[in-house]
């Protein structure tokens, strides 16, 4: 099991290797590797095994791994090979992971191998990785590989978030019923019940949508199922007529407040174009 140390507690030789990849190789030595890279998930967790072969090509052992994942990657339980440690650095764009063997006596040498293992919630994808024989004082890069490796990049898909865009939104309403989160993103996106948009407010579009589907099969909440059971009906059109005018948080709406003849009106239109579509199926 590696060492473990947090970045703000290392010497300034340990940093240096992260600034090191800015440098240029004033040792041209022969570093040849391999990498096998195995990554598994148990319960929303990835764990990530990285085996990296030192091929007797190189003339040079291997005492640093270095890796780019996303920033909030959640990075657990990182482990290599005994005596080396590992650390890691916050960066402007991503968050660097590093392994190293600061003593001099452990390095990886042509024709052995180490694994390197770390677990994050973030699923795989593509991330820079950076394998270096640095000097003894971590100033100088006397042989390295970089390339690119199945690393920590993709955040879990946030349950509420049911179309898989990275966002919670309005778009999100047209799966609510299907995931099950109908109450739960309402609430999220600071909605009321029948505005079928997301638009902030249950107006008379949002009518024109459920008159359409009325006593349809439909899929979502977005297309007039407000209570999400299959069929836009009366039960749908109350919801969303005793909420007509008002905005998310109870706010009234910018919108002219329908009188009961309007109301009236608009559910005989639901009706009948009910009895039309009953008619047309004879």
């Amino acid at each position: 099991m590696s060492n473990q140390f947090n970045v703000m507690k290392q010497p300034m030789r340990c940093l240096a290797c992260v600034v090191a990849l800015g440098l240029t190789s004033t040792v041209h030595a022969q570093l040849n590797i391999q990498f096998d890279v195995s990554v598994t998930e148990v319960e929303g967790l990835f764990r990530y095994d990285y085996t990296l072969a030192n091929l007797l090509t190189s003339s040079v052992g291997v005492n640093g791994f270095l890796m780019s994942v996303e920033n909030g990657a959640d990075i657990l339980n990182m482990e290599g090979p005994e005596e080396w440690m590992w650390l890691y650095q916050e960066e402007e764009r991503n968050l660097q992971v590093a392994w190293l063997d600061d003593t001099g006596e452990f390095d990886i040498e042509p024709g052995t191998e180490a694994i390197f293992s770390l677990s994050s919630s973030f699923g795989p994808g593509s991330q820079e990785y950076f394998v270096a024989k640095f000097s003894a004082d971590f100033f100088d890069i006397l042989g390295s590989v970089e390339g690119l490796v199945s690393a920590p990049s993709i955040p879990p898909m946030t349950p509420l978030d049911c179309n898989g865009d990275g966002q919670i939104n309005a778009n999100d309403l047209a799966c609510a019923c299907g995931a099950e989160i109908r109450d739960e993103l309402i609430v999220a996106l600071n909605l009321i019940e029948g505005d079928l948009d997301g638009d902030g407010e249950v107006a008379f579009a949002d009518f024109l949508v459920l008159s359409s589907n009325f006593g349809e099969v439909v899929e979502s909440y977005s297309e007039g199922d407000i209570d999400c059971n299959g069929v836009v009906e009366f039960p749908d059109f109350l919801v969303l007529s005793s909420n007509f005018g008002q905005a998310g948080g109870g706010v009234a709406a910018a919108v002219p407040e329908p009188s009961g003849f309007l109301l009236a009106g608009l559910a005989a239109c639901c009706l009948l174009s009910r009895r039309r579509r009953r008619d047309n199926k004879r």
